[in-house]
Parts: structure tokens; C-alpha cells; sequence
């Protein structure tokens, strides 16, 4: 597709309007109809509408190859996975609170259109490259095929996508089986508290570090890194791990073996960066708070009432063992 603005070569301006667009349609129904299990699944068809301002004019290489089944593979399985949970769990539950606010559930519905617009940056830029021309002759040939120094890139993508569709499908396994031993803590949930979220990351950097070499002295390359940096931040303090550590732990610390159990698992795993167990548990606190992020927000904290009833129904069973004592 042509470009819609002058001085916008790959539609970024065409497709944040876009993206804006449906996702404010999308929370409209959503207030009207009181409906808001469709917010994830929205989000996921939201991105694939995007890639219509894709141009497609490009250069076929297997760099382009790598970038097309490393996104396409881990959007359709948010799309598969998300209509699934949509149909047969209510979608997120943790949205539920935030729908009954119209005006918080815009900004949810406005952070949800700039990050699918921000994760397709990359598809944008990439599917309309090509060489440069002039009297015919190709005056800036684009580095179409992969180098050695991709291998990193490739990794992160491909773990990532691994790591993602793993942790989403064990852990729907174990919530359709009753949910057995409190919390789950299987594969990949054995070495970070979050693979999911940390398979998304990792993703979103690889299509950026593929992008990239296209043409590394072109600000449209260097403008996709959004993309990342938006996933990154976007699931570290606003909608990820905001919304299942801390208060929302309190459902594992119910049970007092639960908690013993689950107390033992933290301090055993990062809560996104993977890491074997057995390294983890021994690091220093410093490591764990610089590199893995193990800070004090994400620490569940009893509420006043939950502390008081305790102690009272502690004491209660001091005093009684006092007085068989006596």
C-alpha cells in the first residue's frame, strides 16, 4: 500500500491512526455491551489489520524470510490462544475491576492500540524495503540475507516463541485440571515466575535486532526499536507485572501450605529473566535486585485487617496451649 502522508514512506502515522481507531471502537462496545473478555482478542486483530499498510514491495532474503515466521508464528498463537481464553475463560479476569471504570478502561483500550502498533513497527519497515535505485542501477543494496551476527537475534526469537507457546499451554493444562498444588510451576515457569511475558520480550528485540541491519543509518530502522522498548516497559510496570505480583499474590498466601510452598518458589525464581534454580537461589541480593529485578514492589504485603485477624487467632491459640499447660 502507498503511503497515506508525505514524509511517511511506511505508514507508521497511517497505522497508529488506525490502531487508535479500533481500539476505541472496541472499548465503546465494550461499555455499552458490558462486555470486556473481547479486549485481549481486540488487541490480536488489531495487529494483523496493521500489516494491510505493509507494502509488501520488498527484497526476498532469508532475513525477511526469519522476520515473517518468528512474528507471524508468535501472533497467531496470541490470536489462537487469546480466542480460546476468550470463549472458554472470560477472557482476563484481572480486566473485570478495570472495565467497571469507563474512563480507566479507555486508557487500557488507548495503551493496548500503541502497543500493536508499536510490535508491528518492525513488520512495517521490513516489508517495504528495497533497493535503492537510480538510471536503472542499484546504488544502496539492502542486506537481505542473514549474517553470523544474527545467531543472536535468532536465538532470542525462537526461544522466545518457544518459551511463550509452552508457558501458555502448561499452565491452561493445569488451570482446566483444577488448578492441583496451588500454584503452577512446571517448564518454563521453573525458571522465571513469568516466561510468557519474557518470551514476548525477547520476540519483540529479535524482529528489531533483524530489522536493523536493513539499513542501520536510517532513522525509520532505528524508529522500530518502539517496539520493544514499548513491550518492555509496557509489561514490566503497567500491565504485566503490576497485575500478578504484589496485592495479587494473595490467593497463594491463603493456604499455609500453599504459601510455604509458594514462598520456597520465589526464592528459587526470577520473575522474568529464565534462570536454572539452583543459580538463582544462591545469588547475592544485589544480583537479584540489579540484573533479575527482584524488587520490594513485587513483594506480597498483608493487609492490616488479614494482619490483625492473625495475630488475634494467633494469640488465641497461645493462650489455649497456656492453659492446658496449667
Amino acid at each position: 500500500m502507498d503511503a497515506w502522508f508525505a514524509n511517511d514512506e511506511h505508514n507508521f502515522g497511517a497505522a497508529l491512526l488506525l490502531s487508535v481507531g479500533i481500539q476505541i471502537c472496541g472499548w465503546v462496545f465494550a461499555v455499552i455491551t458490558g462486555l470486556h473478555k473481547w479486549y485481549d482478542l481486540l488487541g490480536s486483530v488489531n495487529t494483523f489489520t496493521l500489516l494491510i499498510f505493509v507494502p509488501w514491495d520488498k527484497v526476498i532474503g532469508s532475513r525477511l524470510i526469519a522476520i515473517l515466521v518468528i512474528f507471524y508464528v508468535n501472533r497467531f498463537w496470541l490470536f489462537s490462544f487469546l480466542t480460546y481464553r476468550a470463549i472458554n475463560r472470560d477472557g482476563d479476569t484481572r480486566m473485570a475491576e478495570v472495565a467497571k471504570k469507563p474512563l480507566s478502561f479507555l486508557v487500557a483500550w488507548i495503551l493496548q492500540a500503541l502497543w500493536v502498533w508499536a510490535a508491528c513497527l518492525p513488520m512495517l519497515y521490513a516489508g517495504g524495503f528495497k533497493d535503492e535505485l537510480e538510471d536503472g542501477k542499484v546504488t544502496n543494496r539492502v542486506s537481505s540475507h542473514l549474517k553470523g551476527y544474527d545467531a543472536v537475534a535468532l536465538f532470542l526469537g525462537v526461544t522466545g516463541v518457544i518459551m511463550q507457546i509452552w508457558a501458555d499451554y502448561g499452565k491452561n493444562a493445569w488451570v482446566n485440571a483444577g488448578r492441583p498444588g496451588g500454584f503452577y510451576a512446571s517448564g518454563p515457569w521453573g525458571i522465571s515466575r513469568h516466561p510468557n511475558y519474557a518470551g514476548e520480550i525477547q520476540v519483540c528485540w529479535c524482529l528489531f535486532f533483524l530489522v536493523l541491519p536493513y539499513k542501520a543509518d536510517d532513522w525509520a530502522a532505528w524508529f522500530t526499536i518502539i517496539g520493544p522498548m514499548f513491550t518492555t516497559f509496557l509489561l514490566i510496570f503497567i500491565s504485566g507485572l503490576p497485575l500478578a505480583e504484589g496485592k495479587h499474590l494473595q490467593r497463594y498466601y491463603k493456604d499455609p501450605a500453599v504459601r510455604a510452598n509458594y514462598e520456597a518458589y520465589r526464592r528459587r525464581t526470577p520473575i522474568l529473566l529464565p534462570c536454572i534454580p539452583s543459580v538463582y537461589e544462591n545469588l547475592g541480593p544485589f544480583i537479584r535486585t540489579v540484573l533479575f529485578m527482584e524488587w520490594p514492589i513485587w513483594e506480597y504485603k498483608k493487609p492490616i485487617l488479614e494482619e490483625s485477624i492473625e495475630e488475634k487467632t494467633e494469640n488465641v491459640q497461645n493462650n489455649s496451649l497456656e492453659e492446658k499447660k496449667i
